[in-house]
């Protein structure tokens, strides 16, 4: 039976490599159905479906489709939970699950659109953003700047009392348990900041530890004589 050891880390050239192959099939994938919409509408529907043969089951929305419909909705912005939920009700339950980073990658696309906005841990239209009083603007964003100050702590606290050193998953399960409003993604990010700022390490199996603790439990026990 494999271990996690069997499975090598990606490389940075990998990542973005990847990254670039799945814009560049997105990007090929927009192209064709530009295309068909045209032929579409040089046809007329009716000609067009009996050319393409018989309806096909109905397809789930798209991650990005559900997600711009949710922001369009709220005046005040959605939190990427409340976005979550919204993919859930539309039955995408096992695409967020088995792909998380699908849903990353969505609201990173709207962005890049500017079609939504980022507001501390929400996402907004920019019409709602650009129209929003500035006292509510002001309140959602301290509210967010106070959700992510208190992550980094707790997630300290929490490699602190661990005896071992503990993956992503591990954190983000003994945080979200001692501090239910702190959200999964807070964690994320908390566990990025503290290694970029060197408080915590994470070794080549991810995972992670307070700086200096790693280092004295994999050394040997001093000799008694």
């Amino acid at each position: 039976m494999g271990s996690e050891h069997d499975h090598p880390l990606l490389s940075v050239d990998d990542v973005l490599k990847i990254i670039a192959d799945r814009d560049e099939a997105v990007a090929r994938v927009e192209a064709l159905n530009r295309k068909v919409d045209a032929i579409r509408t040089l046809l007329g529907d009716e000609v067009f479906a009996n050319l393409a043969g018989p309806a096909q089951p109905q397809e789930l929305p798209s991650f990005r489709a559900v997600i711009q419909a949710e922001v369009e909705k709220s005046p005040h912005g959605v939190t990427y939970e409340q976005l979550r939920e919204a993919l859930r009700r539309e039955g995408l339950t096992e695409a967020l699950e088995r792909s998380p980073n699908n849903f990353f990658n969505a609201v990173a696309r709207l962005q890049r659109l500017g079609t939504a906005a980022k507001l501390g841990d929400r996402l907004i239209a920019p019409k709602a953003l650009e129209n929003m009083p500035v006292e509510i603007r002001r309140h959602l964003e301290e509210e967010s700047e106070e959700d992510r100050r208190g992550a980094p702590a707790a997630v300290l606290k929490v490699l602190e009392e661990a005896d071992k050193a503990l993956n992503a998953g591990e954190t983000i399960s003994r945080v979200t348990h001692s501090y239910p409003e702190i959200k999964p993604s807070r964690v994320y990010a908390a566990l990025s900041r503290l290694t970029k700022t060197d408080q915590i390490t994470r070794d080549a199996t991810g995972r992670y530890a307070i700086k200096g603790r790693a280092q004295a439990d994999q050394q040997p026990p001093e000799s008694l004589f």
